[in-house]
């Protein structure tokens, strides 16, 4: 899926998977729990003679904006040990696509991964 206008320059990842996921057709992949998305910016790159480059900007997982299982308020205990290590480092999902260099004029790329032996009812 590639996105040619994405977010304010102030939005996260985490905010254009939200709309993202809102605005996107009704594909039981993109709204599954466990996916996966990952970010990466394509742009014509000018010290490449005009072909066209790629940066990964990010990952964020749906249960960062869903919540699992059940509420915001009551995790897992395996969710709040992977958002503690997250935010020893700093997560990518928070900062902003300023922070991250994208320039407006360039595409992103949003790549939905499920993870293995996971079905998709069809």
């Amino acid at each position: 899926m590639m996105l040619t206008r994405p977010h304010r320059k102030d939005a996260t990842l985490r905010e254009v998977l939200t709309t993202l996921r809102a605005s996107a057709p009704a594909i039981t992949e993109y709204r599954h729990p466990l996916a996966r998305y990952s970010f990466r910016a394509v742009f014509a790159d000018a010290g490449a003679r005009g072909r066209f480059s790629q940066k990964d900007l990010g990952t964020v997982y749906s249960r960062d904006i869903l919540g699992e299982p059940g509420s915001l308020d009551h995790p897992a205990p395996r969710l709040l040990a992977d958002a503690e290590a997250e935010s020893a480092q700093g997560t990518e999902q928070d900062r902003t696509l300023d922070e991250l260099r994208f320039v407006p004029g360039d595409y992103m790329c949003v790549m939905v991964q499920l993870p293995k032996g996971v079905t998709v009812p069809g």
